[in-house]
């Protein structure tokens, strides 16, 4: 992990309250078609709003680190309604419906110039 993030190819952003407490984290890895998410949020803090202001945080960061055209990836598992429904507010559209290592996901897409 830490040399994926040191090389350029990963960003990452972390959310914590003011006393330090942490709240959730995003990464984004470069991958052949655009840029991978993977976020999570800390059970405590989950269905409070935080995944929405981390995720449109980040990706204000990474549209100033990577062209607006880039597309961003997000690959939910298919029973997480909430961060299914975060992606979608986003400005994420679904793609695709697939089954990976025995695990039902929806892939989702947008460009990082699109949306919120």
């Amino acid at each position: 992990m830490a040399q994926r993030l040191q090389d350029g190819r990963s960003l990452m952003a972390n959310l914590e309250t003011r006393e330090g407490t942490p709240i959730g984290q995003l990464r984004f890895d470069v991958v052949p078609e655009g840029l991978e998410i993977d976020f999570s949020i800390a059970a405590p803090f989950r269905g409070q709003g935080y995944s929405t202001t981390l995720l449109q945080e980040a990706m204000r960061m990474a549209r100033e680190r990577w062209p607006e055209q880039t597309v961003v990836i997000a690959r939910i598992l298919a029973g997480n309604a909430l961060s299914l429904a975060v992606c979608q507010r986003a400005g994420f559209r679904i793609t695709e419906y697939g089954n990976e290592d025995g695990k039902s996901y929806v892939r989702l897409e947008r460009r990082l110039g699109e949306g919120t």
